[in-house]
């Protein structure tokens, strides 16, 4: 039976990592030779795609990405647990949770003439921290779902006594629910950076200036060129907008299974 989930594991990754490879030989071949495998390796495809700013796209992404992940917890760990602890009614829990699941079921651009015209009025376009906002749309109807999952999760008793203590709603959720939620935080802030990170359509409307492109719309310029393209810098290109988000979750994995660890 071990035997089998090692195969089992052994055959997921390597499914996983297939694409990874694939786009990593093809970021090797050198200009004016499309060849794959390449018979002579070269780096010319990222130093290309770096002199075309695909670099400071990279820094972009990861900006809204923080920004992004950053709101959503913000807003969604005060209010889960505002909702799974501070006794609202069952109608409340219940119109809450079906405007959540209303915003997520709609598809996000249908949403997107309503926010232009808003961030309009508002001057937030072409802004990165605008971008990270209107994200929300994405990130806070899951990060509400998980963080109110995990309010109601842990133990009553453990806040029963913090109250009895004289501990007020706000030191409640500081010093008892923040630590007990911990992993359900995190588990917000991996699946919000994941969501955002590779979006396409609301970085190409509400973003115009070349120096603030997100990684993924400076790819499809990069890919639907009218000049003659190289498929090495565009595998490049393609290549590095993948490492941050394969960094991220291997760090963020870690971090959740200590936090799950010291919370059992």
């Amino acid at each position: 039976m071990a035997r089998l989930a090692d195969l089992a594991v052994a055959l997921a990754a390597a499914t996983a990592l297939f694409p990874l490879a694939v786009i990593f030989l093809a970021s090797l071949m050198p200009p004016g030779v499309p060849q794959f495998p390449p018979a002579s390796p070269s780096t010319e495809g990222y130093q290309e795609a770096l002199k075309l700013g695909f670099g400071q796209s990279l820094l972009n992404s990861a900006v809204v990405a923080l920004l992004t992940v950053a709101v959503t917890v913000a807003l969604s760990a005060p209010t889960g647990y505002a909702l799974a602890r501070l006794g609202f009614s069952r109608q409340t829990l219940l119109v809450s949770v079906a405007l959540v699941a209303l915003t997520r079921a709609l598809p996000p651009s249908s949403l997107l003439v309503a926010i232009y015209d808003a961030f309009w009025r508002l001057n937030l376009l072409n802004n990165l921290l605008g971008l990270a906002i209107a994200y929300q749309v994405y990130t806070l109807p899951l990060g509400l779902w998980l963080v109110t999952a995990f309010a109601f999760d842990y133990s009553h008793e453990v806040e029963h006594a913090a109250q009895l203590d004289g501990a007020g709603p706000v030191r409640r959720f500081l010093h008892v629910a923040l630590p007990m939620m911990a992993p359900g935080i995190a588990a917000t802030a991996v699946l919000a950076g994941i969501e955002v990170w590779g979006e396409y359509l609301y970085a190409a409307v509400l973003l115009n200036s070349q120096d603030l492109l997100t990684a993924s719309v400076k790819l499809g310029h990069l890919a639907t060129s009218e000049f003659r393209y190289e498929w090495g810098v565009l595998a490049a290109a393609s290549f590095l907008s993948t490492l941050p988000p394969v960094a991220f979750v291997t760090m963020a994995a870690r971090t959740m299974t200590r936090l799950a660890v010291a919370k059992w």
